[in-house]
């Protein structure tokens, strides 16, 4: 893909803004958004910029052409249709510059349902994910999905799990996260077992269990004076 495809390939398919919205973000208008992404248009830097930040990536210019990158510490979140893997593999290709990402499926339990999101490819590039929702269009595909090559088709490392590791009940709190793409970066840093800093509500609720035990500020800073 050229940085331009990459770019639009980006705003078609991101989960939770629609063009028009990118568009008022990027301070311009659908239709000029539009002519710019398809090649009709020359597309000014700025809008590049703009528009790259909404659908969370990094556009930059390099020797008088553009690139388009991942940005740093985000997570970008697509919806992809399962006949358009190839496009998903040729993106996460585009966004590595010459190198590799690994990335791992998450799948559920269930009997997935028309229209739905049937299973998640999650792709790591450096210290940040992309996403991408897969929905089928009837059941029959869904099914068909599991029976894909995915490694043949998307490329990259496709990273060892036990069997059944990222096969979620259709209930459980990370497949639904997953699912409606509001999974944190530190479940997925977790799921790529990778370490993570911890979350503020992490570092909160330590502190809170710390006062409750009594050990608060004043008595923190009383046992280091008497250790003086």
């Amino acid at each position: 893909m050229t940085p331009l495809q990459t770019l639009e390939f980006a705003v078609r398919h991101t989960a939770h803004k629609s063009s028009k919205a990118i568009a008022a973000i990027a301070m311009t208008d659908p239709g000029n958004l539009h002519s710019c992404l398809s090649g009709k248009r020359a597309l000014p830097v700025h809008i590049a910029q703009r528009v790259g930040c909404v659908v969370g990536l990094q556009v930059a210019l390099h020797q008088e052409e553009m690139r388009v990158t991942a940005a740093r510490d985000t997570i970008v979140t697509m919806a992809v249709q399962l006949d358009e893997l190839d496009q998903l593999g040729q993106f996460l290709r585009s966004l590595t510059a010459g190198g590799t990402f690994s990335w791992r499926l998450l799948e559920q339990q269930s009997e997935p349902g028309a229209g739905e999101v049937c299973a998640c490819i999650a792709a790591n590039i450096g210290d940040s994910y992309v996403l991408a929702l897969l929905v089928a269009e009837t059941v029959e595909e869904a099914y068909q999905c599991f029976d894909k090559d995915f490694h043949q088709i998307l490329g990259g490392v496709r990273l060892p799990s036990h069997p059944g590791q990222f096969v979620f009940g259709h209930t459980d709190s990370t497949w639904l996260r997953a699912k409606a793409g509001l999974i944190s970066k530190q479940e997925l840093d977790r799921i790529f077992s990778k370490p993570s800093q911890p979350s503020v509500n992490e570092w909160a609720q330590l502190l809170i269990d710390l006062n409750n035990r009594g050990i608060t500020p004043a008595a923190v800073e009383r046992a280091l004076h008497q250790r003086q």
